[in-house]
């Protein structure tokens, strides 16, 4: 059927359906008219809401950054009041509040005279030593806006803003000045001057959607600026700086500017509305069809968000029968919607061990008792795997807000509960191995005397006193070695702790002291037991030494004895002669007999006093010495057994030795050990003369001695410093170990090389204590015996 046979039959069907479309058209145009003004004066009231809106937020803006610019000049200016400030510190200041503030093009640091004492511009490069500005703030204090704002300042004693200004004659560029006095004890001394550009103070503090839409104007009073026609507009007074100063901001969009644009879809609407009146039979048909499609599209958009959801979805009735599952359920449980629709209770995916707690939960469910509708529920796959879930019911209401049933959602949380199992399961693991330390361990807020966050068995057990605060005793004690790691012996407790003190932050984000303390009271009374024996074969040693040279020093004391005997039986026998002959006694001739004696006593008391000494048994007492101290009195026990081999020792003794800390009798023991054993081998050599050179360097003094025996054969090398090694038919074995052992204690080192030309050279060396050098007058000489 054509449009002409349709529109005929309306004709013919009455003259009120051939007046419909038309009255249809004109009653749309009338409402559409109606609607444009409306929406047009919307639109109005909308536009001068958004402009008072977005001036007012604006307006916020400045006022915070005003505010927070102040309180960091106001820092400065303390800081520049409190103390003398150099033109770098003051850059240094100018630097870091121009990167916050890029409005701010010149910071000005003027006495109360006005003349500039400091500046600094964000114009040039900040890395310059002085920064000058184009125009100097001595300059802007002759300004009338300025000066008065100085002045005001000055009276009000806080930050003042000046009026609004031009930079200059030629620039439009608008400007304001704030004065922040610079206080000293009370009183003004100074002023430190922001000089603000407005437009970038617009630009960088008013957000960049706003601007896109509104341009602002800084104003000095509301009647300089009339409002723009066609625009909306609206301004807000800045009493921060000033009761003149106002924010003016209009739309950059003509109101009118929408107009065109609706009249055109007025226009098209009118056509499209005559054009559907006109079709309005022919499209009824199609746009039942069109709903019904739509229907049908959004249902099946419902059921595959259904099906896509990874959470399963149940729904049962009012009588625990199941009505609907998604895929994401029967994935879940492993059985088929077939296999889980129309079930009731006890479900096929219960695990028959819960069947008894489950069958209670749904009547409790169904009976409207619980008022909890979350829980963790196991159920069991179709293979007879176990998933732990997380169950979450709601009743399910029809529209009219009748309930029809129950809707489940079902989450697999079993990944997830077995990492926290595990966890729970590492951190028993850990406080088990924590507990079961022999090493107290405890944790505390530093600087508390009983605040202890943590403590272990071994800690409880051990400072189970309520006397003893064991961890603030040991960390106060070891703090007072500054040392991480120390050794401390608590007399409450009579033992001895090695501690470790740590700082760990805690749980809630606090800086804690972790304190390790382990018992080592027995190892501690090892090592001085150990240090005691150590002792005794020293002293042992020295006897062994003495034992040693005995045939010697029974020598040397036996001249000056019989030197002694001789000149006493000398001085008896010319007594005796001269009293015979009735002559009188010559003193001069007595005198110089005595004299001889006694010279002879003294040298026999000399070796006595040299070997008591040596061997007299006397604490470890380190001290600072002169290096020739300890040689010389080496020098005088070693010459004994030098003069019956008849082998001269040379001395080459640097001139300036400094002193060394150390205890002078274990070192006087060492270097007569290696001359005595160097003496030892020379007994078989034709050369007769045996070297000590001491010397020193930046770091330490090196003792070296020199002999031309047979040397160190090379397979005994490795166990020459060995114990109970020796390879003297008597000997102990333990000197040169000894020897060793008394070197390392004092930080040394001992060693020998051969000599290629035949004999060894032991060296040892001692650290240089930090002191000034000891000059000393010693050269190289010969001690001929």
């Amino acid at each position: 059927m054509t449009f002409e046979s349709r529109f005929g039959n309306v004709v013919r069907g009455g003259a009120v359906f051939f007046l419909a479309p038309l009255l249809s058209v004109i009653g749309l145009g009338l409402v559409m008219s109606l609607t444009f003004w409306i929406i047009y004066q919307s639109d109005l009231r909308q536009s001068k809401s958004l402009i008072l809106q977005d001036v007012e937020n604006s307006t916020q803006s400045l006022r915070l950054k005003l505010r927070r610019n102040e309180f960091a000049l106001n820092a400065i200016a303390r800081d520049l009041g409190r103390r003398e400030i150099s033109q770098t510190e003051f850059k240094r200041y100018s630097e870091n509040f121009f990167a916050s503030s890029p409005e701010v093009l010149l910071l000005t640091w003027v006495n109360l005279q006005g003349s500039e004492l400091a500046s600094s511009s964000s114009f040039f490069n900040p890395m310059d030593s002085f920064l000058l500005t184009p125009v100097t703030s001595s300059k802007k204090l002759f300004q009338k806006e300025s000066e008065l704002a100085f002045k005001r300042a000055i009276e009000l004693r806080k930050p003042v803003y000046s009026d609004v200004f031009f930079a200059d004659e030629q620039s439009k560029d608008q400007q304001l000045d704030l004065h922040a006095p610079v206080m000293t004890k009370g009183n003004p001394n100074g002023m430190l001057i922001a000089t603000y550009s407005i437009p970038m103070m617009l630009r960088s503090n008013i957000p960049s959607e706003v601007s896109e839409r509104v341009s602002f104007e800084l104003l000095k009073n509301s009647e300089s600026k009339k409002e723009k026609v066609g625009h909306a507009s609206h301004f807000v007074k800045l009493n921060e700086i000033g009761k003149s100063v106002v924010l003016f901001g209009y739309s950059k969009t003509p109101l009118y500017s929408n107009f065109s644009g609706a009249l055109n879809i007025l226009i098209f609407s009118l056509m499209a509305v005559a054009l559907i009146s006109n079709i309005m039979l022919i499209r009824h048909s199609k746009r039942r069809k069109e709903s019904e499609d739509a229907l049908s599209v959004e249902i099946s958009f419902r059921r595959a968000m259904e099906n896509s959801m990874a959470t399963g979805m149940r729904v049962i009735d009012l009588e625990g029968q199941i009505t609907y599952v998604n895929p994401a359920f029967c994935d879940l449980v492993g059985l088929s919607e077939h296999e889980l629709l129309k079930t009731y209770p006890p479900y096929p995916h219960w695990p028959p061990e819960e069947i008894e707690k489950l069958t209670s939960f749904s009547r409790d469910l169904l009976d409207g008792k619980l008022d909890e509708l979350g829980d963790q529920v196991t159920v069991m796959h179709n293979s007879g795997r176990r998933i732990i879930t997380r169950m979450y019911t709601s009743p399910l209401r029809d529209a009219f807000g009748n309930q029809t049933g129950w809707m489940t959602s079902v989450t697999d949380i079993t990944e997830p509960t077995m990492y926290r199992n595990e966890l729970a399961n590492a951190q028993e693991r850990f406080t088990t191995v924590l507990q079961s330390l022999d090493t107290a361990v405890s944790v505390a807020v530093p600087g508390t005397k009983g605040d202890l966050l943590f403590t272990n068995d071994t800690y409880q057990r051990w400072f189970s006193s309520p006397l003893i605060n064991g961890h603030a005793l040991l960390v106060e004690k070891g703090k007072e070695d500054k040392k991480s790691r120390n050794t401390i012996y608590i007399s409450e407790m009579k033992k001895w702790f090695d501690t470790r003190l740590q700082q760990i932050k805690w749980v809630d984000g606090r800086v804690v002291e972790l304190l390790l303390a382990s018992d080592v009271t027995s190892r501690q009374l090892s090592e001085i037991k150990h240090r005691e024996e150590y002792a005794r074969i020293q002293q042992t040693s020295r006897l062994v030494t003495m034992g040693e040279m005995a045939s010697s020093l029974a020598h040397e004391l036996n001249q000056p004895l019989t030197a002694i005997s001789n000149y006493t039986l000398g001085a008896g026998a010319r007594i005796r002669s001269i009293t015979a002959k009735g002559k009188p006694l010559v003193a001069g001739e007595l005198l110089e007999i005595l004299t001889k004696t006694a010279r002879q006593a003294r040298r026999a008391g000399s070796v006595i006093k040299r070997i008591r000494n040596f061997v007299r048994k006397s604490d470890p007492s380190r001290r600072l010495v002169k290096p020739s101290t300890i040689i010389n009195e080496t020098i005088e026990l070693a010459e004994i057994d030098a003069s019956n081999m008849g082998i001269q020792i040379i001395q080459k003794i640097q001139t300036s030795l400094p002193l060394i800390n150390v205890d002078p009798i274990l070192i006087e023991q060492v270097l007569l050990n290696l001359i005595k054993n160097g003496l030892e081998s020379m007994r078989e050599s034709k050369k007769s003369d045996l070297t000590l050179v001491v010397e020193s360097s930046k770091t330490e003094v090196i003792f070296s001695v020199h002999d031309d025996g047979p040397g160190v054969a090379s397979e005994i090398e490795d166990r020459l410093f060995e114990s109970f090694f020796s390879t003297k038919s008597e000997g102990t074995g333990i000197g040169l170990n000894i020897c060793r052992s008394v070197i390392e204690s004092h930080n040394g080192k001992l060693w020998f090389t051969n000599k290629t030309s035949g004999g060894c050279v032991f060296y040892f060396t001692i650290p240089i204590e930090n002191t000034r050098n000891i000059g000393g007058t010693v050269d190289t000489k010969k001690l001929s015996i």
